[in-house]
């Protein structure tokens, strides 16, 4: 289905990938191109009965992320910046033109 206000997104969101130098993140092996924010860094949220310090985000077009062989979804790691990190919560808009991940110590 055409959705106008998702491909407005979804090319926002590539301009700022192109912005920030084209960021990449690595998940079961794959290399892929990513945006960060800092919006909810340093939040503390609860995660699994512990509280934990959100470290960034990920903001992952929504193209990219349904080309991975498997969902990313809270509890898994990925790499960013030759660092591991843990995906605490995912979050996607209305438009569902992106995922938002927010990345906690992969220890926690």
């Amino acid at each position: 289905m055409n959705n106008p206000l998702r491909d407005l997104h979804e090319q926002a969101l590539c301009d700022l990938e192109e912005l920030l130098g084209a960021p990449t993140f690595s998940f079961v092996g794959i290399t892929l191109p990513c945006a960060t924010s800092s919006i909810h860094r340093n939040t503390m949220i609860d995660w699994g009965g512990r509280v934990v310090t959100i470290r960034f985000s990920l903001i992952v077009r929504r193209t990219v992320a349904d080309k991975l062989p498997g969902p990313l979804v809270d509890g898994k790691t990925i790499l960013f910046d030759g660092i591991e990190y843990r995906i605490a919560r995912v979050g996607t808009p209305a438009t569902g033109s992106h995922l938002h991940l927010d990345l906690i110590d992969p220890n926690t």
